[in-house]
């Protein structure tokens, strides 16, 4: 995921890896949600997490369609 295909908005939660937001991805606005870790010392965790999600699909469970680690965004 591209760091420009994506505008943040308004915080949806705060957990353990860090704050989670509503954002639109460009370009068909197309709405989701992205977490921003915060916590550097659960960056391996939260990578794994990814990976793992990025496998499963059922209906009961979040759909992640991609994840990218970049520099902090300015919110």
């Amino acid at each position: 995921v591209d760091q420009v295909d994506y505008s943040l908005q308004n915080v949806l939660g705060v957990g353990g890896f860090g704050k989670v937001f509503k954002a639109f991805f460009s370009p068909k606005s197309t709405v989701a949600a992205v977490k921003v870790v915060e916590n550097m010392s659960a960056l391996i965790d939260f990578t794994k997490e990814c990976r793992i999600q990025l496998s499963l699909r059922h209906p009961n469970i979040v759909q992640v369609f991609g994840f990218a680690l970049l520099p902090s965004p300015s919110i």
